[in-house]
């Protein structure tokens, strides 16, 4: 019945939320205590006066209601959910999706990262220790080939874990050719110096199983497509943190305010000198306040040591990314749906006109007539759209209602509040997106 969106881009996102401009905003109670009943007045947010959006209470609604079971749910708040953001709020908004935006593409951030591993000309060799002495510039030398390398700290530091107890007293090659003949694999890559020199930046097992970071970040490019973030390498101890980042799109007023998601991401780090797991944890931003400051959440932190095969590393990294692709699918659906879905006609799916919609939503009771006529009753729900500037979708519809509700000439004493809330009831209402038409 629900007409779906078409793109979960950054750019359409962005450009359909874009669309919808100023949503009318429901004025809260004042700090002191509110009369019996006070006309509400339509306010821009202060530190002293809380504005709240019904529409943008709806989704904040939707969102927590999917991630109920992720562990990301709640956070702490210190304004009501929907009241809107002061003006400092939408200057850090700004800021931050200005900064968000020029991150790389997962995809984008995965290639560069690749590019920068591929780079070192990384291989890996079986060898055995007892054939290897250090020779008198500190490299690894095999005694019959004239196989020489540098070994980083970190090699160096998992070869002398193997040295028995006291080998640190005498010379590193008095143990070398006593060590137990377990075979090891040493990870050899370009050494900094060039003119082809290389260097073992790790000894490991072959228990080993080798998923390293350029790899890792192309999984996770996969799952993960929509997503921006950061790469830190640190070449030295080839220990790699990856963050990715989904950024809700929430710089429109109609559906923007205390309670919304900021972002949802996944923090991940591994080294690839067989010294660290790789290790991972979900989190989840939401704004808490009226100057958009950020409550984070984060999922407990999920630990992988390379050991089995890269099948069982592969599977294992599923299961650090958990629920995060199916949430960050799921969110921008709904994203999406509140800004971008249009009124259908119930028989042929036709995107119906404003007015038509209007008209079929009052004759069905969706849109109350509080005390006039139906005909009046559409005349004013569209007139506070055009006023309004809405768009065509049907958030522009619930923007025109909100609207309509602080401003129409009705007759019953509670209308404002009855338009609001049937309002704030169409934005997630799946009965109402197809339409019978009405009888002539």
């Amino acid at each position: 019945m629900i007409k779906p969106a078409t793109t979960t881009t950054d750019a359409d996102l962005r450009a359909s939320l874009l669309e919808i401009g100023d949503a009318p905003l429901t004025a809260g109670p004042a700090v002191a205590a509110a009369p019996e009943r006070v006309e509400p007045e339509r306010l821009l947010s202060t530190w002293t006066t809380q504005v709240t959006s019904d529409a943008c209470a709806a989704l904040v609604a939707t969102e927590q209601r999917l991630l109920a079971d992720s562990g990301l749910a709640g956070g702490e708040l210190f304004y009501a959910e929907g009241t809107a953001f002061a003006a400092e709020g939408w200057a850090t908004i700004a800021g931050q999706d200005a900064e968000h935006l020029a991150r790389p593409l997962a995809a984008d951030l995965a290639t560069a990262h690749g590019a920068t591993i591929a780079a070192e000309g990384r291989r890996d060799r079986a060898i055995s220790l007892p054939e290897w002495r250090i020779d008198v510039d500190g490299r690894l030398a095999h005694q019959a080939r004239p196989d020489k390398a540098t070994l980083t700290a970190s090699a160096w530091a998992r070869m002398v874990a193997d040295a028995p107890d006291g080998a640190h007293a005498a010379n590193a090659n008095s143990w070398l050719g006593r060590s137990p003949a377990r075979p090891r694999v040493a990870r050899v890559r370009h050494a900094p110096e060039g003119g082809g020199a290389r260097e073992i930046y790790a000894l490991v097992s072959e228990r080993y199983a080798v998923l390293d970071s350029d790899e890792i970040a192309h999984v996770l490019a996969q799952r993960l497509p929509t997503c921006r973030g950061t790469v830190e390498y640190d070449r030295a101890t080839t220990r790699t943190k990856i963050r990715l980042v989904d950024q809700a799109p929430i710089d429109v007023p109609a559906l923007s305010g205390v309670g919304r998601v900021h972002s949802l991401g996944i923090d991940l780090s591994t080294r690839d000198d067989g010294l660290g797991s790789i290790v991972a944890q979900a989190f989840l931003e939401r704004r808490r306040c009226l100057n958009a400051s950020l409550s984070s959440l984060g999922t407990g932190l999920v630990r992988r040591r390379h050991l089995g095969t890269r099948d069982d590393l592969l599977l294992a990294l599923d299961e650090v990314l958990g629920q995060v692709p199916a949430l960050i699918a799921e969110l921008r659906t709904a994203w999406a749906r509140a800004a971008a879905e249009y009124y259908l006609d119930s028989e042929t799916g036709a995107r119906l006109s404003v007015p038509e919609a209007v008209a079929r939503l009052v004759a069905a009771g969706h849109l109350p007539t509080l005390g006039v006529s139906a005909e009046d009753a559409v005349d004013t729900y569209l007139a506070s759209w055009r006023a309004e500037e809405s768009p065509h979708t049907v958030a522009g519809v619930v923007m025109a209602a909100q609207r309509a509700a602080h401003e129409g000439s009705w007759r019953t004493r509670w209308a404002d509040e009855a338009a609001e809330e049937a309002a704030a009831g169409l934005l997630y209402q799946t009965v109402s997106w197809r339409l019978d038409a009405v009888d002539a």
